[in-house]
């Protein structure tokens, strides 16, 4: 076993392309968060697979990244990012100097440039955020949930909660086979990289609100009151 620690932003993509494409024949991982870094066990074997791309390598052999940048009723500016196979990244609640920095920090190659499906996601997250669509039929790339339980999660059942309705974590838990992993469901729905398209903003406490990872770091609440307001779904509402 080796331990290895990386900058935050280089975990990131580093640590998902290990879930993704290193066989670990039964290991576990162990992750561990040092302030701004992250520490990853894992054999030696499988650290010595991914340490022999070089990042250039890894950069040249990942998909095409293109995003934009657009004003939105309600949330303001938005960043939308695809791939070829669909939506990767959904980022808001700051100014567009900083969705597009904080971008580059996840996926550095991302290109600025518009493509039909942007655009389509673009038509759609307007109409909905001015209370005229209320479903997106716009892909999301698989491969931007880094583990099965992550797609299970996000993809399957969060996608499943129909506009306008919410559903607990532990009722998610149990839509997804792990009735007693509603802590889990919480930590795969707070990495949601694709908010509001995959709406995570419909799952909430069975007391409350819960928590939200959308926007800058403590407006997440803000921001999914205010998805839920465009809803019509705000917990206790009349």
């Amino acid at each position: 076993m080796s331990i290895t620690t990386l900058p935050a932003s280089e975990a990131r993509a580093g640590l998902s392309e290990i879930l993704n494409r290193v066989a670990f024949g039964g290991e576990r991982i162990v992750l561990e968060r040092h302030g701004r870094n992250v520490a990853a066990v894992v054999p030696m074997s499988d650290l010595a697979k991914l340490e022999e791309e070089t990042p250039s390598a890894r950069q040249a052999s990942a998909p095409a990244v293109h995003y934009v940048i657009e004003d939105f009723p309600r949330i303001g500016h938005v960043l939308l990012a695809a791939t070829s196979a669909g939506l990767c990244r959904v980022i808001f609640g700051q100014s567009a100097a900083a969705l597009a920095a904080r971008l580059r920090e996840e996926l550095p190659h991302a290109e600025s440039s518009e493509t039909p499906l942007l655009r389509t996601a673009g038509e759609q997250l307007s109409a909905y955020t001015a209370g005229k669509r209320r479903d997106f039929t716009v892909p999301v790339d698989p491969a931007s949930y880094a583990t099965p339980f992550a797609r299970r999660v996000l993809l399957e059942a969060t996608c499943a909660i129909p506009f306008g309705k919410v559903r607990t974590y532990g009722e998610i838990a149990r839509a997804v086979g792990s009735p007693a992993g509603a802590r889990a469901v919480g930590g795969a729905l707070a990495s949601n990289p694709v908010p509001i398209v995959v709406p995570c903003h419909r799952v909430v406490a069975a007391g409350g609100l819960g928590g939200y990872s959308g926007g800058t770091k403590g407006s997440g609440l803000r921001w999914k009151r205010e998805l839920l307001a465009i809803e019509g779904a705000l917990p206790g509402a009349a």
